[in-house]
């Protein structure tokens, strides 16, 4: 693995790291590396865009008849039997 020094960031950048790294629970370097992988799109953030685009794929898929197929299931589901209620 290659070691890479920083160097003269404002004291804004280092609060919101640091900010960052206590939200996320992870070390300081391992938040600058995470956040750098999201940006270019590689390591555990691409997997992770990957498993997005993947479920993106469904959104939108079902047709019109079937949208208002389970629409009608849904409201059958939902009313109430005044039987049921004392």
């Amino acid at each position: 693995m290659k070691v890479i020094t920083l160097r003269n960031l404002s004291p804004e950048l280092a609060a919101k790291l640091r900010q960052r790294s206590q939200q996320s629970g992870l070390s300081l370097a391992k938040t600058v590396v995470s956040l750098l992988e999201e940006r270019l799109g590689i390591g555990s953030a691409k997997r992770q865009q990957d498993d997005d685009e993947v479920l993106d794929a469904l959104a939108g898929s079902w047709s019109s008849d079937r949208a208002d197929e389970f629409d009608q299931i849904l409201a059958e589901q939902r009313a109430v039997d005044p039987g049921l209620w004392p």
